[in-house]
């Protein structure tokens, strides 16, 4: 069964460099309707689902996610990622022929649009070169929208978090007895990584609505 012609995907990878995905977030809306998940690709953090405070939360592997996709949404709706990035990974991840055909070239990139977007609509607006992260970046155009994300759900804390959660983890003991400190990474990771797809959403509203 397809969705309403007005759907739309937005989706995000997180994870740390040099790293497979460790999970990948998916925000499905279709009209005022929407659905946020939040998929655990890596096998090491799949401890931490399911989670009766992260409903969001499960554990599956990308061709799932993406099978899953092509069974509910019809094939031209339109799925955006803030960069190439996501498409990437998309392509190297998949080894299934007829998976990958669906999948080829299938994300847009949001960050691409923006840029153009952003030359009309703010012409005198510099944007700042951002250590490890580069000049567009998505918490800049945040910024440009008004979109307000909470500061300790900020950009450029996410792989520092990932590898201190990796190794509690590791360390064999079980969620309920870490660190208050290492139980707000998490949170705070999830927060953070729910705020990339739902900002990316609002800028490609602000764009929808001043092109």
């Amino acid at each position: 069964m397809h969705t309403k012609p007005d759907s739309q995907i937005f989706i995000d990878f997180e994870g740390n460099k040099d790293k497979a995905p460790t999970f990948l977030e998916v925000l499905e809306r279709t009209g005022s309707h929407m659905l946020f998940y939040q998929y655990i690709l890596e096998d090491t953090f799949k401890a931490l689902a399911p989670s009766s405070q992260h409903l969001q939360l499960s554990n599956t592997t990308l061709t799932q996610v993406l099978k899953d996709l092509n069974a509910r949404f019809d094939p031209n709706t339109p799925i955006y990622a803030w960069s190439s990035h996501e498409q990437s990974l998309i392509t190297e991840s998949i080894v299934n022929n007829e998976l990958a055909r669906l999948w080829n070239n299938r994300i847009i990139d949001a960050k691409k649009q923006a840029k153009r977007w952003a030359k009309i609509a703010y012409p005198e607006h510099k944007f700042e070169t951002m250590p490890f992260r580069g000049r567009h970046t998505l918490d800049q155009y945040l910024e440009l929208i008004n979109y307000k994300v909470p500061t300790v759900h900020g950009a450029g804390k996410t792989g520092a978090r990932l590898t201190v959660i990796r190794e509690m983890i590791l360390s064999g003991r079980m969620f309920d007895d870490w660190p208050p400190s290492v139980k707000s990474h998490w949170t705070k990771l999830l927060a953070h990584n729910k705020h990339d797809c739902f900002g990316m959403m609002a800028i490609v509203d602000a764009m929808n609505s001043t092109t």
